[in-house]
């Protein structure tokens, strides 16, 4: 009788341990697809933020481009006949920005390939640029980065404002820093991702930090929740922009 009923309180063990492994398996597939659901949803998020903030910037780019060029054009028109020397200032004026708009919309173009989101694609579209930009100014222009932040992955919405921010930089070295020789440096550093250039420019000026270029540049690491400084001094300027990872 006593064997029979130890028997037969294992049994209800053995069941009880079956039942529990198994709800605690049921359990563990609905929070795993909990999780992946969870997962898929803000991936979409991202996905649906990353598209809109890049639709905006295509309207922003294409639309006060368009409408600058519009302006000008008109007044064009009648500065043909009475001031030939103008109407040549606004071509010239239309044809910049047109360049200008067809470079920001390749970078944008660029910056949303699947195939670039590695750092060093970003540091090769920045040679791309320094080779055209710098070059026929006799500007040496060199990159040093750590082979670590090379591999690192950027997202979107980060290269195409990091890009952005560079290719404003080496402009206005090439327009008022009368400097020979640039270098770019990329580091990492705990959780962010450090670009530093360094110019051996004399300024025609002191550098104005309130210009519509660089309130640009330094928005658009804002939107990154970075920082961007520059620091003037006797044997260059250096910017400094941090973005976190």
């Amino acid at each position: 009788m006593l064997a029979e009923n130890k028997a037969i309180q294992e049994k209800k063990i053995r069941n009880l341990t079956l039942a529990s492994s198994i709800l605690l398996l049921s359990l563990g597939f609905i929070l795993f697809n909990r999780y992946q659901l969870k997962q898929k949803f803000k991936a979409q998020q991202n996905i649906l933020h990353m598209r809109q903030a890049i639709s905006k910037d295509l309207h922003d780019e294409v639309g006060s481009t368009l409408t600058s060029i519009s302006v000008l054009s008109q007044a064009g028109k009648y500065a043909i006949t009475q001031t030939p020397d103008k109407a040549t200032l606004l071509l010239n004026q239309i044809s910049d920005q047109s360049k200008t708009v067809q470079q920001n919309l390749s970078d944008i173009v660029w910056a949303i390939r699947p195939d670039t989101h590695q750092t060093k694609s970003l540091m090769a579209r920045i040679r791309e640029y320094a080779a055209a930009a710098l070059e026929p100014e006799n500007i040496l222009f060199s990159i040093e980065a750590e082979e670590s932040v090379l591999e690192k992955s950027i997202n979107e919405i980060k290269r195409k404002e990091i890009i952005l921010i560079i290719k404003e930089a080496l402009s206005n070295i090439v327009k008022h820093a009368h400097a020979d020789r640039v270098t770019l440096y990329v580091t990492s550093f705990e959780k962010e991702m450090v670009f530093k250039i360094n110019d051996n420019g004399r300024w025609k000026s002191k550098y104005d930090s309130t210009g519509t270029g660089i309130i640009s540049m330094k928005d658009r690491a804002r939107k990154l929740n970075g920082t961007l400084e520059i620091n003037p001094g006797k044997a260059g300027t250096e910017l400094t922009m941090k973005i976190p990872l």
